[in-house]
Parts: C-alpha cells; structure tokens; sequence
C-alpha cells in the first residue's frame, strides 16, 4: 500500500491527475463524437467501413493494453503518458488531413496506441498514489474530471462547428493542439518508481471470482461503449435529426450529469461500502434505457433515455474503479489495470464491429438491443452472484 503522505501533496497530486484527465477526455471526445459523422457526411464512407475504423481503434488498444500496463510497472508510467499524448496529438493532426482510407487507418491506430499508452500509465499512476483516506471521493473526482472533460468537448465543439462555421478537420486540429498543450502540462504530474516484476507474479492478484465478475462488467461495458461510438452520434444525426450542435449539448448533459453522479457515489462509498452491491441495478438500468434510446425519436426523450442510462452507468463505473484500486497491489497496479481492460477494449472492438454490421444490413436499432441485452445479462449474472459481491464490498471496508 502506499505509505500515507502530507495532505497537501495528496490534494495536489489528485488535483493535477484529475486535471490531466479532463483535458486528455475533452480532447477524446471530440474525436469521438465527431469522427464518425465526419466519416459519413464528408468523406462519404458506408457504415461498415464506419464500423470498420472505429473497430480497428479498439483492436490497437486490445493488442497494447495488457503489455503497456505491465510496462508500466516497469518503467517510468510518466513517460509512457507523454508518449501516449504525442501519439495521440498526431491521430488527431493525420484524421484533420486524410481524405481516403489507407491514411484513416493509419490514424486510428496512432490514436488507439496513444489512447492506450495515456490511459493505461495515466489510471494506474493516479490508483497507485491514492492513499486509503478517502479513497472513494478520491476515485469519484477523477471520474468527475473525466466526464466533465466529455460533457465540454462535444459542447464546445458543437457550438464551434454551428455557430462559427468551422470545419470537423478544424475541430479535429484543435483537439490536437489540445493535446500538445497537455504533453507540456504533464511534467507536472507525480511519476512512481518501477519495480522488478515477473509475469507469474501477477497470477494470485487475478484468478479470483471476484476478478471474474468485474472482467464480466468491463465486457459488458466495453460493447455498449463500443455501439456508442460507432452508431449514437449517427443515430442522433440520421434517426432524430439534430444538428451538431444540439448533439453536442446531449453529450454535455449527459456528462455533466454523470460526473455529478461519480462524485456522489464516491462518497457515499466512503460512508458505507456497501454501495457496491447496487451495481447489479445499475447495469439492468443501463441496458435497458440503452435500448429504450432507439425509441425516442424526439430530442426531450433521447435525453430522458440517456439520463436514465448514464444514471445505471454512473454506479457501474465508479465500481469497476473502485474495485481495481482496492484489491490490487499497488506496485502490481499497472499490469493489473492493463490486463482488466484488455476485456473492456475486447468489448468495445466487438461493440464497434458488431454496431457496423448490424447497421448497415439492419438499421441502429438491432445493434442497440444487443449491446443493451449483454448488459442487462452482466447486471443478472451478478445479482445470481450476490454473495460474491457481499463478499467483495466487505472486502473493500478493511
């Protein structure tokens, strides 16, 4: 465990990490929301192409993230997320050039291998100097932050495109210099020594149940990310008719509104571990509003159906993180985040893919009901399992 600090550097180093990860996520964000409708609207790719490039995204991080986070014991973790914001700067400099899809590909595996090299050292660096005071408001303001950073980048970038006419190449270069301002911002941030680790010596933190039931929840999680990425902001544009901006005012609220949450929940956790055991409602909550959002064909009712889900994903996420920076070692921490979200970047790959088939030949209607039933099935398969989870929120209140 780490050893207790001043409480001072505790409170400057949650606050530069959480900064951090509001910008690296306002930046992300962008490119997220936009890229798929500039993809379809400039460039006039079809959709499975569509689907195609947000998969080969996710397939960049599924190779990298379990051998980065193990990296990052290694070695400096700082550096991995400087190199990450390099990375991730150029995907976003190449995407605001390319017209065809060799280029666009080459772009999203930059910006898959960056995303994966910051969030990985980045999570894991902050998770390793957490101290145990506190922990969930801790957990819960760095979820803040990087929800916050995905309620403002769509927003402001909404606005950009709407009311000062700028391009999505120009918004996909801002997002860029972004990004270079973060890569010099980031020397601030606390490094970590790294450790002398063998493989083998991850195997007693990962082959419990309750690592299983949380790989589970970052499946689940993980496709209906990807069915986001790939079909909501279509959806929105294509189904309810909105524009760019008011698009990007959904991503604001919901955002807004599921950093509020984190907050809240974090400290409610601190108060009373048992929290915990309400992330079985909040994925059946999640899944279900997830499909229910492929009936609304109004602006009012798409935000009423995502609020409802944010809400279900706002207690699921906090969890997962509040598990992983609980019941793994710190000097461990790296490897074991890595290889947890290797099953979440599964997910999304599968998400993505799946989200590009079933909307071409079936509209976005089937790919929201699949990602929407895997959930609601994680949320029953825990709930089946509930002694585990008594078990785990227990385990976290030592």
């Amino acid at each position: 465990m780490t050893p207790p600090e001043k409480p001072f550097s505790q409170r400057r180093m949650v606050l530069t990490f959480s900064a951090a990860v509001f910008f690296f996520s306002l930046s992300a964000w962008v490119v997220a929301v936009y890229l798929p409708i500039h993809l379809e609207k400039v460039l006039l790719l079809p959709r499975t192409q569509i689907g195609l490039l947000i998969s080969i995204y996710s397939v960049t991080l599924i190779v990298l993230v379990a051998p980065l986070g193990h990296l990052s014991d290694r070695v400096s973790p700082k550096r991995i997320v400087q190199t990450g914001m390099l990375l991730f700067a150029a995907h976003c400099f190449l995407l605001a050039r390319a017209q065809t899809l060799p280029p666009l590909i080459a772009a999203q595996v930059l910006g898959g291998t960056g995303n994966s090299l910051v969030i990985i050292a980045l999570h894991s660096l902050y998770y390793k100097h957490l101290t145990s005071s506190r922990r969930g408001r801790k957990v819960g303001l760095y979820i803040f932050a990087l929800f916050l950073g995905f309620a403002v980048g769509p927003l402001l970038s909404g606005f950009l495109l709407k009311e000062c006419g700028l391009s999505y190449r120009t918004i996909f270069l801002i997002a860029g210099g972004v990004m270079v301002g973060l890569l010099f911002f980031s020397n601030v941030l606390r490094d970590s020594a790294p450790f002398r680790i063998r493989l083998l010596d991850y195997k007693k933190d990962i082959f419990r149940k309750e690592v299983l039931l949380l790989i589970c929840m970052l499946v689940a999680m993980g496709i209906h990310y990807g069915n986001e990425r790939a079909s909501f902001s279509l959806y929105m544009r294509n189904v309810v008719g909105l524009d760019d901006l008011a698009i990007g005012f959904v991503f604001a609220v919901l955002g807004s509104w599921i950093a509020i949450l984190s907050l809240v929940t974090g400290t409610l956790f601190d108060r009373n571990k048992k929290v915990l055991l309400f992330v079985c409602a909040g994925l059946v909550l999640s899944g279900a509003s997830h499909i229910g959002t492929v009936y609304a064909n109004s602006y009012a009712m798409v935000l009423l159906a995502r609020m409802l889900h944010t809400t279900g994903d706002a207690v699921v996420i906090f969890s997962m993180n509040a598990i992983i920076a609980s019941i793994f070692p710190a000097k461990r921490m790296g490897g074991n985040y890595g290889f947890t979200s290797f099953f979440r970047m599964q997910g999304a790959f599968l998400g993505a893919l799946m989200s590009g088939f079933l909307d071409a030949h079936c509209g976005y209607r089937a790919s929201f009901i699949v990602a929407g039933s895997c959930t609601i099935f994680v949320g029953l398969l825990l709930a089946a399992n509930w002694r585990t989870m008594l078990s785990l929120s227990r385990q976290l209140s030592k």
